[in-house]
């Protein structure tokens, strides 16, 4: 029993420890709550212990009250701390209520902001998909944009390279042009002194058809044209130049391109009559520079009016042999022809080309009596118009539509008469062959001994020299 009571005034102190302790402090309840399992632990040990041993004392009533008076403390104790723990946990309840309802404020507020970031996530992931395609198109861009620079920087290299070599090239060219010019010059001097040479003012139809003669006006012309090919040198040729090529085109029968050079020469040659370019002009051809001009303008008209002629464009042909006489009144050639010319323009009488044909040939005969031409030169030009006269009356074998009206006029007996006039004068082989043509059909009494087979033995003889020494291109179809 005392030891009991030892055990249970032990733990009495302990309670009371703790008692004092959970009194003073109401958080420490779990504390105190084991404190009372341990007293129920041993009270329960208890009671078995003392029923099992016959031995022991019963208690004496004053211990039993004081463990009742202390057990009802203790149930007192109890309900105290059970009050006080049930306030406790209501407390705890309320605090914990409310930090949970902070809690799912909080919860509420990061779902709320969780929401909402899902939300615009799309957008600003779709936004961000349409930045990360603008920055890799910026980026495709850019490389592209590099390799451009890669490849200009390549192209300048290039082109540099290129503008070097034109540099190089213009260098070269620009020596070259000097050079040219300098070679150009040349030539062009070259042909304003060849054409002073080769112009010739006795030049005649006749001459033009020589063999040496056609070759150095050819050469001239093959010269210029090349030189014409090179640049524009119609301002630096003087115009004696197109005089001699239009010669040269007259001789192979392309009398447009002769008028054409023709004409030119006789405008530039009128305008330096007035004012001649003395630059055109090798310095020892200067001093006869008028004398020139004038005896060439009268040679332009004189082959324009030829060419004109040769295509039947008579008017015209008559302008230019009539311009060529009123600036030399004794230019034979244009007198002839142009009398010619009249015959062949069915627009003009017949009676008035007799009458022009008289008044020549009066015109003609002063001139042999006051002896202003040389006796030669008037003796030919007379032999020609009398052919050109007995021409109009002999008797055409090609009868010609546009000349019926002449019919009435033709004369073989007339005819022969002017072409025998013709024969005296000058005994050429047109005035030879006219004679013979005209005596077929006439009597023996109009020869003079001779016959047509003699004088056209005489022309063909003559012709075939002629050929020998002379290749004229149309003799040469005339008889082979």
């Amino acid at each position: 029993m005392n030891q009991i009571k030892k055990k249970v005034d032990k733990m009495s102190r302990i309670i009371d420890w703790k008692i004092d302790k959970s009194s003073s402090k109401t958080n420490h309840f779990i504390l105190l709550t084991l404190a009372l399992f341990l007293i129920v632990i041993v009270m329960t040990s208890l009671s078995p212990s003392h029923a099992q041993t016959p031995q022991s004392q019963p208690a004496s009533d004053k211990d039993i009250a004081s463990l009742n008076s202390r057990l009802t403390s203790l149930e007192n104790l109890q309900e105290a701390m059970v009050s006080t723990s049930r306030g406790a946990f209501e407390q705890m309840n309320y605090i914990f209520t409310i930090v949970a309802a902070f809690f799912g404020l909080f919860a509420l507020f990061f779902a709320y902001r969780q929401v909402k970031a899902d939300t615009n996530r799309e957008d600003r992931d779709q936004e961000m998909r349409s930045l990360v395609a603008s920055f890799q198109q910026n980026i495709t861009t850019i490389s592209s944009l590099i390799n451009t620079l890669e490849q200009t920087f390549k192209y300048r290299e290039q082109i540099e390279e290129k503008l070097t070599m034109i540099t190089k090239r213009a260098e070269s060219l620009e020596f070259q042009n000097k050079e040219s010019d300098i070679l150009f010059k040349s030539i062009v001097a070259d042909l304003n002194s060849e054409a002073v040479k080769l112009f010739d003012s006795t030049l005649d139809r006749n001459k033009l058809s020589f063999e040496e003669n056609i070759k150095k006006l050819d050469m001239f012309s093959a010269k210029m044209n090349r030189a014409e090919t090179v640049r524009d040198v119609k301002p630096l040729l003087n115009p004696i130049c197109y005089y001699i090529r239009g010669l040269s085109y007259f001789t192979v029968y392309q009398y447009d391109s002769a008028i054409n050079d023709l004409d030119i020469s006789f405008q530039k040659g009128r305008a330096e009559l007035v004012e001649p370019k003395l630059a055109n002009y090798a310095e020892q051809d200067r001093e006869n520079i008028q004398k020139y001009l004038k005896d060439m303008l009268v040679l332009s008209s004189y082959f324009q009016g030829m060419s004109n002629k040769n295509i039947e464009k008579y008017q015209e042909s008559r302008t230019k042999f009539q311009e060529a006489i009123s600036r030399n009144p004794h230019h034979l050639a244009s007198k002839t022809y142009i009398l010619q010319v009249m015959y062949f323009d069915k627009s003009v009488p017949f009676k008035e080309i007799e009458t022009e044909y008289d008044a020549t040939i009066q015109e003609f005969k002063q001139f042999e009596t006051e002896k202003l031409l040389s006796t030669g030169e008037l003796r030919k030009a007379f032999s020609v118009l009398k052919i050109n006269q007995g021409n109009m009356y002999l008797k055409k074998i090609i009868p010609v539509d546009f000349r019926k009206g002449y019919e009435i006029h033709e004369n073989q007996e007339k005819a022969l008469k002017y072409y025998w006039e013709a024969y005296d004068y000058s005994p050429s082989d047109l005035a030879a062959f006219s004679v013979a043509q005209a005596m077929e059909g006439l009597g023996p009494s109009d020869r003079r001994g001779r016959t047509p087979a003699d004088l056209y033995k005489e022309v063909i003889i003559s012709l075939k020299r002629r050929i020998a020494e002379d290749h004229d291109r149309l003799y040469s179809v005339m008889l082979y």
